[in-house]
């Protein structure tokens, strides 16, 4: 077996529908979708492994379940939109799809350059793994990700808040002392 083939994962970033039902139907591609969501998330984040003097690494086991739990639920919503696959199928075609996360790693851009690419290729995996329109397959993605997208901001803003209330406690003018 394999452990990484190149060839698709340039298919892959280069939405080539093909490759996603290939993935899909390859019972040993399972382990090859973990090392392309690895990679892309480790050269993706390079940075913040930079800068974390190497914490960033340690959020790499909850970044593969965060990929797991996301897939389930678009796929979920895929079969109520009346897709065909099975989870796992999806699973190794969504893999694949994240391969464009690497492309993070580029200063300023890249952040934006490697979601938007990962999300297009996730619009295409679910179209080719789960047989759906465009239309149906882009609700897939976009639902969890809008939900992911609001989560985020309402940590982001009740982490604030509890900053806020920190600092204005510490404050002798905001405080009263």
């Amino acid at each position: 077996m394999q452990m990484i083939d190149i060839d698709r994962i340039k298919r892959a970033v280069m939405m080539d529908e093909k490759v996603y039902a290939e993935i899909a139907s390859d019972k040993e591609a399972l382990p090859q979708a973990v090392v392309v969501v690895v990679l892309a998330m480790i050269i993706g984040g390079l940075s913040g492994i930079i800068l974390s003097g190497g914490l960033y690494l340690l959020l790499v086991p909850l970044l593969i379940v965060t990929w797991v739990i996301i897939t389930g639920i678009m796929h979920i919503i895929a079969k109520v939109l009346g897709g065909k696959a099975d989870f796992v199928s999806y699973l190794k075609a969504i893999g694949f799809g994240q391969a464009p996360g690497a492309l993070e790693v580029i200063p300023y851009l890249g952040l934006l350059i490697g979601v938007v690419w990962s999300v297009a290729g996730c619009v295409v995996a679910t179209k080719s793994v789960h047989q759906l329109s465009t239309g149906k397959a882009v609700v897939v993605v976009f639902v969890p990700v809008a939900i992911l997208a609001i989560v985020l901001l309402v940590v982001a803003v009740l982490i604030g808040i509890g900053f806020g209330a920190f600092y204005a406690m510490e404050d002798p003018m905001i405080a009263g002392y």
